[in-house]
């Protein structure tokens, strides 16, 4: 009777765990509206359970003949074209029903694999096109772009016949019941209310930045001052590129005004926001002039979206197609980090797509509204795209001198204070009193998380020059597990204010890339390695082996089997796993061929096949391992781009599969 208790009890205690798992999952996305994954096996049916349905009515502003629509993943392809009659292929009525507001597919329809017996063509929608247009065209290598083929879906913007905001949400629903779509929108124009309040205009100096030395930015510039090799694009209203503290960093050809269509290269700062977050990433340093910005040397992209509205003093305004061109271009221009100090207060599919797509860092700000943006009673509280929960955004709210969350009222709440969020808010940056560059060549004393931001992109941009192959993962760690805690009294300050608590230390996200890094050259160390298109690590098959074992990938263990001690032997390098260090990374034979086997084997040092050079792809911490057997031609890769665990690794030609496209991940060992 007792283990009966027993029992009960436990399995009583593991629904409470999991009930509260289950909280704590909900609340961390408290708000945040995203596409399921669907894995049926049936794409059509996996197709529906993933839509996004658009909330955006009648109320709200949107041009007139536009929609904005997401491409399926099970469907899309990168730079596909899509026809007008794919566009308006839908799902017969008779294979639909309704439920919780979403359609899905009935039984007859789930039993169909294809889409000919179950879809036609609506006429409505055929006629209304007039044309498509890609906006997530990559132009360039896909693969040393980082971008991942499996996750990648397109975005277009569909021009229609009708000029009538009526017309386009018809076609917005009609459009629901295609298949090949994950969602409709219409070209939403967004208001940015982000304050610039000037306290004086000043000819400031070094000593005035408190923030720098609050960041611990000397300490930074005694590892690194940046590089004009690290590009970072500043999504905003233009740059006074003429400025004397910002012309050198400034990289006006490559920037671009997409607030035409198309763009074109006109992208001088329209008014001085665009221009105060430039100086505050890089202004120059040792002019005798002016302020200076966290990184000295860099390459500023300005990316006009934004155009100041004519009755709206202190507004700016854009249309969503904007961000995603802005976005898009930093993936095919390869710039790996974004800075982006605005924000709105609508849920917009595409506009989570085309930045989960972007390979790059991509920091914004949760607004300067004094709110709670993961308050899950008050959706208007929300703001995007601080809301998105994705990989490679970080958030950042402002504090001031003291490290409490900045506040200009003499309450939070009061307006044009730090807005702030437990989960959604990732890190807090100085953003009270913030010297900086503005038009025409004069400078500013201003606040807002606007300039906290760009203190984090410059500190990455940093990072990305001491440690050019950082991954985006890696990069974003070293910034948030290095946050310096504001402890007072043993009260943390900003507790539940971020996710981490913290505010930005780039000396500690410096030295934090130091080791959990696969930077542009790896030091010596022991680390896992990660293959890039299957996730799985680099293996010894059989640990216990004495004479040699064939190497696999596989699932995570963090076994010694899948530890690789990396050494540098004059112009090659050696992997040795910890399982047998006897073992070193080998083709077999020293074959020069393609499909030759590579195996953990003991040889001895300076052995042909045992010899790699391990070389960067791209700019997102990507590396090909080049067989020295080979003639330095020929790189390790999976046995078939196989996604399957225990799957052989081989010499080979590179191609384009990412299968031979490895991420370093430093073990720290004692």
């Amino acid at each position: 009777m007792k283990f009966i208790k027993l029992i009960a009890f436990a399995l009583v205690l593991v629904m409470i765990l999991t009930a509260t798992n289950m909280q704590t999952t909900a609340y961390r996305k408290a708000g945040i509206t995203t596409t399921k994954i669907s894995e049926t096996g049936n794409k059509v049916v996996d197709s529906f359970a993933e839509k996004y349905y658009s909330t955006i009515s009648l109320e709200n502003e949107f041009t007139e003949n536009e929609l904005l629509v997401v491409i399926s993943r099970h469907y899309g392809v990168i730079n596909k074209e899509h026809s007008i009659s794919e566009m308006a292929t839908v799902v017969k009525d008779g294979y639909l029903y309704q439920k919780d507001g979403r359609y899905e597919l009935n039984k007859s329809a789930q039993a169909f694999q294809g889409l000919d017996f179950i879809t036609q063509i609506n006429s409505e929608v055929a006629e209304n096109i007039i044309k498509i247009e890609d906006l997530s065209r990559i132009d360039g290598d896909i693969d040393a772009l980082g971008i991942n083929r499996d996750t990648y879906k397109q975005i277009l913007m569909l021009t229609l016949k009708s000029n009538s905001k009526e017309n386009v949400l018809n076609i917005m629903h009609l459009l629901e019941k295609n298949p090949y779509i994950e969602s409709a929108e219409p070209n939403l124009i967004i208001k940015d209310s982000t304050d610039i309040i000037e306290l004086k205009t000043y000819d400031p100096y070094y000593d005035d930045n408190w923030g720098l030395d609050r960041i611990n930015a000397p300490g930074a510039w005694d590892i690194t001052i940046g590089s004009r090799q690290v590009k970072v694009g500043v999504i905003d209203r233009g740059i006074y590129y003429n400025h004397d503290d910002l012309e050198d960093n400034i990289l006006r050809s490559e920037g671009r005004n997409f607030v035409t269509n198309p763009a074109n290269n006109n992208t001088d700062g329209a008014d001085d926001h665009g221009t105060l977050v430039a100086g505050v990433i890089g202004a120059k340093a040792n002019n005798g002039t002016g302020c200076v910005g966290i990184c000295w040397l860099v390459s500023i992209v300005p990316l006009r979206i934004w155009e100041t509205s004519s009755d709206n003093e202190g507004w700016s305004e854009t249309v969503i197609d904007r961000l995603v061109r802005a976005v898009n271009y930093a993936t095919s221009n390869q710039i790996p980090i974004l800075n982006m100090s605005s924000s709105h207060k609508y849920e917009y599919n595409a506009e989570k797509n085309v930045i989960e797509d972007y390979p790059g860092l991509f920091i914004t700000t949760p607004g300067n509204h004094g709110k709670d943006i993961d308050d899950i009673n008050d959706i208007n509280k929300r703001r995007y795209p601080a809301c998105y929960s994705l990989d490679n955004i970080i958030v950042v709210c402002a504090t001031d001198q003291n490290d409490e969350l900045m506040k200009i009222g003499e309450h939070l709440e009061d307006g044009d204070d730090s807005s702030w969020g437990k989960y959604s808010v990732d890190i807090a940056a100085p953003g009270k009193d913030v010297y900086s560059t503005t038009v025409p060549n004069l400078y500013r004393k201003v606040f807002g998380t606007s300039f906290a931001a760009p203190l984090v992109a410059g500190t990455a941009a940093l990072i990305k020059t001491k440690y050019p192959g950082i991954t985006t993962a890696q990069l974003k760690n070293a910034i948030l597990n290095s946050a310096r805690k504001p402890i007072v009294n043993n009260i943390n300050l900003l507790k539940d204010k971020c996710f981490k608590e913290g505010i930005l230390d780039a000396e500690a996200a410096l030295n934090y890339a130091s080791t959990h890094n696969s930077g542009g050259y790896l030091p010596e160390g022991v680390y896992y390695i990660k293959n890039v298109r299957s996730g799985k690590y680099l293996s010894v098959r059989t640990p216990t082996a004495t004479v040699y074992s064939q190497s696999v990938q596989n699932n995570f263990t963090g076994g010694n089997e899948q530890k690789w001690r990396l050494e540098n032997h004059y112009n090659y390098r050696v992997l040795i796993p910890l399982c047998n260090t006897d073992f070193k990374l080998t083709v077999e034979n020293g074959s020069a061929s393609d499909g030759a086997k590579v195996k953990a084997r003991a040889v001895p040092y300076g052995t042909l096949g045992s010899n790699w050079q391990i070389s960067p792809y791209g700019n997102y911490g990507r590396f090909k391992l080049i067989s020295q057997c080979s003639g330095f031609t020929k790189v390790l890769a999976v046995l078939n781009a196989s996604m399957d665990p225990d799957a052989d690794c081989i010499q080979y030609t590179f191609g384009s599969a990412q299968n031979d496209l490895w991420l370093f991940e430093y073990v720290p060992v004692p």
